[in-house]
């Protein structure tokens, strides 16, 4: 059941949040459904299942970090709504949930080299490569095909980044790398705008004669 007193034009408010509140709206109102399942990896400030349960939606967020649970305990404890969410420990890769349940995931991944999340060995931010980086959302891909139903939608948030000057092109090669190794195929592809990353860089990155990276992209997979 949906959130009864939730109306169309709803906006969720949330007083901590790294995580553009508008856009995972927009992911909840475009690919969930009354009645859907889901499970958020790498749930972090919890944004999304904090939104989901105030539009009436229920199931898990999980994470690795101690001190991401703990905080997410308490938000979404705080978070009106008619959703039940529990917030539980998992690795992305290997979440121990139920094969064929969830009838959507989402996901704000943890982005290579932007910041140590924990001191776990286990962080994929700090993985120590590239490469090592791209493998591991790979598994995240075959793990959430795994959990997801058949036709469920799999909806991660990525953005790229820059190595000595150079743009690197993480969404395209996070696209190749779940491709590559899991049975999902790419559904959805959306480019987001992100206000406050235009209004923190547009100096430094005009005095290098170059666009404001103000945008990420909502990228969305289906299990056959």
């Amino acid at each position: 059941p949906t959130n009864p007193n939730a109306k169309d034009g709803d906006t969720v408010k949330l007083k901590y949040s790294r995580t553009n509140a508008e856009e995972v709206e927009r992911c909840i109102k475009t690919y969930m459904r009354p009645g859907d399942f889901f499970f958020e990896m790498c749930c972090g400030w919890m944004t999304f299942s904090s939104s989901a349960k105030y539009f009436g939606f229920s199931d898990k967020g999980g994470d690795i970090w101690d001190v991401s649970l703990d905080f997410c305990k308490r938000q979404i404890d705080a978070m009106p709504g008619s959703g039940n969410v529990e917030v539980v420990y998992a690795d992305c890769r290997d979440t121990k949930q139920q094969d064929n349940y969830y009838d959507f995931v989402h996901s704000n991944p943890p982005f290579f080299s932007l910041e140590p999340y924990g001191e776990s060995v286990e962080d994929l931010a700090s993985i120590g490569s590239y490469e090592r980086w791209l493998d591991a959302m790979g598994d995240m891909g075959c793990e959430s095909e795994r959990i997801l139903k058949p036709g469920g939608l799999a909806n991660f948030v990525i953005n790229d980044y820059r190595k000595d000057g150079a743009l690197i092109p993480m969404h395209s090669d996070f696209i190749s790398a779940i491709l590559r190794k899991s049975g999902l195929i790419l559904h959805d592809l959306v480019v987001a705008e992100v206000i406050s990353q235009a209004l923190r860089f547009r100096k430094h990155d005009y005095e290098r004669r170059r666009t404001v990276k103000c945008h990420e992209y909502v990228i969305t997979f289906k299990k056959k």
